[in-house]
């Protein structure tokens, strides 16, 4: 068995335990809950109560970091070419693709909230350029580092 100790619905300590033993957590108002070894759960985890059961929740994964050039190939090719053309039009578009073209940008840290409203400006002048596209669906993919 495992003592999990939640706060504010989040798992923010864990510790195995044996037969006869009780292990309390130092965190003020955490609360323990006894969980079976087979149960995957994990520091960072949420917990959700459905019906009386716990369910442990792993948080989404953190997005990576990737060159320049590999971040500029988990846009399509086409949104690459629309991009380029508005950089000439619009002052936003220009600043972000600046950015990523500076020889100093060696990384580009895609869980940066700066990095996510970038993507998500350019997709947006791009789909208003014409190239129809899911915004929303498109960032999260980018976002994922995983080209397509």
């Amino acid at each position: 068995m495992k003592n999990v100790f939640v706060l504010n619905s989040a798992v923010v300590g864990m510790v195995s335990v044996h037969q006869n033993c009780i292990a309390e957590s130092t965190i003020e108002g955490a609360v323990t809950l006894e969980v079976d070894d087979s149960v995957e759960v994990a520091v960072g985890y949420s917990v959700d109560t459905v019906d009386g059961v716990q369910r442990f929740i792993a948080p989404p994964p953190t997005p990576p970091k990737v060159t320049a050039p590999q971040f500029k190939m988990l846009f399509t090719s086409k949104e690459r070419i629309k991009a380029k053309s508005l950089r000439a039009t619009d002052p936003g578009v220009d600043d972000f693709w600046d950015l990523l073209d500076d020889p100093r940008t060696t990384q580009v840290d895609l869980a940066l909230a700066s990095v996510q409203e970038g993507i998500e400006y350019v997709l947006t002048a791009v789909n208003a350029a014409g190239e129809s596209l899911d915004v929303q669906s498109r960032k999260t993919a980018i976002i994922s580092g995983i080209p397509l």
